[in-house]
């Protein structure tokens, strides 16, 4: 049986997993060389995601730990310095970094950051036995 770190770790792992799944298939590789669209393949879409209802709660997962963490270092990300010595790509990284944390995303998610709390983890009582010689 998995201790509680690991499982966590899976999870966001699998939630890594299907969401790189997911854009692969939202833009899939032309099947002959003459078509250069790159489409949507919903086949491989349902195959490798949509009839796995535990990946999708992996990804789902994934995710609220992403914005949890982005929620939590917030005052740093908006203080943080990001020049890089091109003014109008560092005002425009300053703009949309303080546009993410400024919008209706962040806030609408307020209620499931409570889904995972980082504090439980690495406690003593999740720690496996070491075996002594």
């Amino acid at each position: 049986e998995m201790c509680y770190e690991e499982r966590v770790l899976y999870r966001l792992l699998s939630g890594l997993h299907t969401s790189i799944n997911t854009h692969i298939s939202l833009y899939y590789e032309p099947k002959t060389a003459e078509r250069d669209v790159w489409e949507p393949n919903a086949e491989l879409f349902v195959r490798v995601v949509g009839s796995h209802p535990e990946r999708v709660n992996n990804l789902h997962f994934a995710f609220v730990v992403l914005l949890r963490a982005i929620k939590k270092v917030s005052p740093m990300l908006r203080s943080y310095d990001y020049s890089m010595g091109i003014v109008e790509e560092d005002e425009r990284t300053a703009a949309l970094v303080n546009h993410l944390l400024d919008s209706q995303v962040l806030k609408s998610c307020e209620k499931v950051f409570d889904a995972f709390d980082e504090s439980l983890m690495f406690q003593e009582e999740h720690l496996p036995t070491l075996v002594t010689w």
